[in-house]
């Protein structure tokens, strides 16, 4: 049995890495030619409901949990919920209960313009409940030091969380079954929709999200089973 193409492809990069260094330091002429290796295109795969909630029993606190709601309810990517902020920001996401919405700043987002996530309820409420003590709606910090914590050091608690609750979850795989549910609810009609909440770098990655039922968007993601 070879080798999976994904696998291949890794090689490769270590391998050219390696190569462009070696056409630095002049130890070989130039650096070869490397084949154009093709991956199989995976569709999105919807996340088991009980597989979140697993995860969610072995958050620490009440600011974990609210963190990986962030991905199962609102979609955020890592960084940017690890960079939510409670007061209006112009480059740093930030919770706007009024509109009932999270704001992403255009600077952030490097967009041309302010993007915003509709607050789910649940995730509304478990906002709601933590304690305002800091900017940073997530002040997580290291055991040593008392520093906050790196998009890194985040993205391995949440794995280790993960591993403990024994499911495959990060915050990718939390936002893509959101990417998912909300696809399912708002059906074709509402691509244009999932496009602009999901803030996909094409169409495409949006169109692999979708089947086949009609909805609004905000009421949509506010009903999302």
């Amino acid at each position: 049995m070879g080798l999976a193409p994904f696998t291949i492809k890794n090689y490769l990069v270590a391998l050219k890495t390696a190569l462009g260094w070696a056409v630095e330091q002049k130890l070989i002429p130039a650096l070869p030619a490397f084949p154009a290796i093709k991956e199989p295109k995976k569709k999105p795969q919807p996340i088991p409901a009980e597989s979140f909630e697993k995860l969610l029993q072995k958050a620490p606190d009440a600011f974990w949990k609210a963190y990986l709601l962030c991905g199962w309810w609102g979609g955020l990517r890592l960084s940017e919920a690890m960079h939510l902020r409670w007061e209006p920001a112009d480059a740093l996401p930030w919770v706007d209960f009024e509109g009932n919405r999270i704001v992403l700043p255009a600077v952030f987002a490097k967009s041309a313009e302010d993007q915003w996530v509709p607050l789910h309820p649940v995730l509304r409420k478990a906002l709601a409940e933590l304690p305002k003590k800091t900017p940073e709606v997530f002040p997580f910090r290291s055991r040593k030091g008392g520093r906050l914590l790196t998009r890194g050091a985040i993205s391995h608690r949440v794995l280790d969380l993960a591993k403990k609750a024994g499911v495959q979850l990060s915050m990718h795989k939390q936002r893509k079954g959101f990417d998912c549910r909300a696809a399912k609810t708002l059906g074709q009609g509402g691509a244009a929709g999932l496009h602009e909440l999901m803030k996909h770098s094409s169409m495409q990655i949006t169109m692999d999200y979708y089947a086949s039922v009609d909805d609004a968007l905000h009421d949509a993601i506010v009903r999302l089973t």
